[in-house]
């Protein structure tokens, strides 16, 4: 449909099945042409309706409005009272008549009004795209499509001077919504609140009571805990991956296995297992570890303690390894001990003080350095040596008793 107003023709524009047309008059009798839609028959117009504003609303069906008045407001019929606004789209309208009152105000695109007659009230807010209503009726309150009869809302809702009072069996409000005061400790329930429900961080050290019964409830439970500090704790048992601490003190320490204990009052270390002990790795060098374990000394059970470097770095008894070690053994009544030292060179000294006398034995050719003596059966070798030397030289002086001769000298 085209429109002409002051000379100028345009379509008019639509919304919600209506059509509309925005201008600004310029005299008192404003001509509007409306032109033919161009369909076959006769163009009906209905619902024609001239309001101000920027958007149209819904459509009002005209009233009758008399204004005889006879002494002061005495045979008053209907009064109309409009407000408008010369610089802004703003307009207020009141309407009052024997059967009811309007009242209307509009700002921009926004159009809200109040309707009240002897049967009915009703509030209505809209704009371009939404509209709400509430209707009060004999019947009840409707807002929207929702009605309440007047049982339901005496039963609901109770307004006096001190306040409203919500009262029913059952309550949903379907919003975000706490009322201030209405949570207090008699309303939660046992377990109602847990740690799935608070926010990290949401309970802190000054909200929290610590006093004996606060300790006491956590001597039956569990508690984790990042960083503890404590004066004095008592504490039957801690399950930890990582302890610290600078001074720690105790009286045992044992495995998860129960293989190794450390009494710390008797200062014994026991190792319930076989080839268990203690090693010490330096960097690019061989292995160092004390040994203990277990096998066959010449046909007995035994067990034996070895103190042993390996330069393959690792825990065995091979020809990478040099050291001591020590068997005992027992099946019945026969026992067997043994003390094996292993190395290409086994060295005796005084002491480890340089420039001092040494004797070893080279294991690989089976010989034996550094020994001026033995004492065999309380009689010095070298001494048995020098007599059968002499011996020999006595009988070498006589000619004819020892035709083979001598040596000049043993040592």
């Amino acid at each position: 449909m085209d429109i002409t107003i002051q000379n100028v023709r345009a379509p008019a524009l639509e919304h919600n099945g209506r059509y509309y047309k925005v201008f600004q008059p310029q005299t008192r009798d404003e001509l509007l042409k409306l032109h033919h839609m161009g369909c076959a028959g006769d163009t009906v117009l209905t619902d024609i309706q001239l309001e101000q504003g920027d958007f149209p609303t819904s459509f009002v069906e005209p009233t009758v409005t008399q204004r005889t008045l006879s002494g002061l407001f005495k045979d008053l019929r209907s009064i109309e009272l409009e407000l408008r606004d010369q610089n802004s789209t703003l307009w207020g309208k009141i309407q009052k008549s024997n059967q009811g009152a309007l009242t209307q105000f509009f700002d921009t695109n926004v159009k809200s009004a109040i309707a009240q007659s002897a049967n009915e009230i009703r509030q209505e807010v809209r704009d371009a795209s939404n509209s709400a209503r509430v209707q009060v009726t004999s019947e009840g309150v409707t807002i929207g499509s929702t009605t309440l009869t007047g049982e339901q809302l005496a039963s609901t809702i109770s307004a006096s001077p001190r306040g409203v009072d919500i009262i029913a069996p059952k309550i949903k409000v379907k919003s975000d919504m706490i009322v201030d005061g209405a949570i207090t400790a008699s309303k939660i329930g046992a377990g109602a609140i847990t740690a799935n429900a608070l926010d990290a961080g949401s309970v802190t050290a000054d909200k929290v009571k610590f006093d004996t019964a606060f300790i006491q409830r956590l001597v039956s439970q569990q508690a984790f805990i990042d960083e503890l500090f404590a004066k004095d704790a008592t504490i039957t048992k801690i399950k930890n991956v990582d302890f610290t601490g600078n001074h720690i003190k105790g009286g045992r320490i044992t495995s998860l296995n129960g293989n190794t204990t450390f009494d710390l009052q008797t200062g014994w270390v026991d190792m319930n297992g076989y080839d268990v002990g203690i090693r010490n790795q330096f960097p690019d060098r061989p292995l160092q570890y004390l040994v203990f374990g277990g096998g066959m000394i010449d046909g007995v059970p035994g067990s034996y303690t070895a103190l042993l470097s390996n330069r393959n770095r690792t825990v065995g008894m091979d020809h990478t390894s040099a050291g001591i070690q020590i068997w005992n053994g027992r099946s019945g009544n026969t026992t067997h001990s043994a003390i094996n030292l292993y190395g290409h060179r086994i060295t005796f000294r005084h002491s480890a003080q340089p420039n001092v006398r040494e004797a070893w034995i080279d294991t690989s050719t089976g010989l034996l350095y550094g020994i001026d003596d033995i004492n065999l059966r309380n009689a010095s070798l070298a001494q048995v040596l020098d007599n059968i030397f002499d011996n020999f030289r006595n009988l070498g002086a006589v000619a004819g008793n020892y035709s083979r001769g001598y040596y000049s000298k043993w040592r």
